[in-house]
């Protein structure tokens, strides 16, 4: 039995392949992957069909037991067993990072500032972007969000935004405890009275 793995920022794949010499017509086959650290079952198929076994995960380095077992399709019985050990590769290097693009315009006759921010987690489990807008003439939160998207668009206007005052606007990339991972702040100031 052998067993590769390959990686990218979107997860790992992996992949487990086997032979099998059977005299028997009716022979399965069961594959199980369990992370060794944890020794939680991460993968389990209970009647394979081909010689050739592949999965996705979220990324994690660690290490994976891979266990095969062919085993009677009459009685159940094990046959033969084989195992084999597979190994995360390193992942690319990834930096948190979070920016955001401010533009001002109109929404009709209201002042308009729309905000689009692109956030990158590295594949953190559990991380939300914050979008925080300050009046800095009063020093007033006028927005203030928070959300799982990593890439989302914001049109924040109408009656409720001033004309002609400077807005601070911050994005954020938070962990799943609030801690911040990265962030990006801008001053912009919204259009002024037509």
């Amino acid at each position: 039995m052998t067993g590769t793995a390959s990686q990218a920022l979107s997860g790992n794949s992996f992949t487990a392949s086997y032979v099998l010499n059977s005299c028997q017509s009716k022979t399965k086959v069961a594959v199980t992957a369990t992370d060794i650290a944890t020794g939680y079952t991460v993968f389990s198929s209970g009647d394979l069909i081909g010689t050739t076994v592949v999965w996705t995960l979220p990324y994690t380095l660690t290490s994976y037991q891979i266990n095969a077992r062919a085993y009677s399709g009459q009685t159940g019985a094990t046959l033969a067993t084989a195992s084999t050990i597979v190994s995360t590769t390193t992942p690319v290097p990834c930096t948190p990072s979070i920016t955001e693009t401010v533009t001002t315009g109109y929404y009709g006759i209201y002042p308009a500032i729309w905000n689009g921010t692109n956030a990158q987690n590295c594949l953190i489990p559990g991380t939300s972007t914050r979008l925080r807008i300050t009046n800095r003439s009063n020093g007033s939160v006028v927005y203030d969000t928070t959300t799982p998207v990593m890439s989302w668009m914001l049109d924040y206007e109408g009656a409720v935004v001033a004309y002609d005052t400077e807005y601070q606007v911050e994005a954020e990339l938070l962990d799943s405890s609030g801690r911040v991972l990265a962030s990006d702040t801008q001053l912009t100031r919204s259009t002024p009275l037509r």
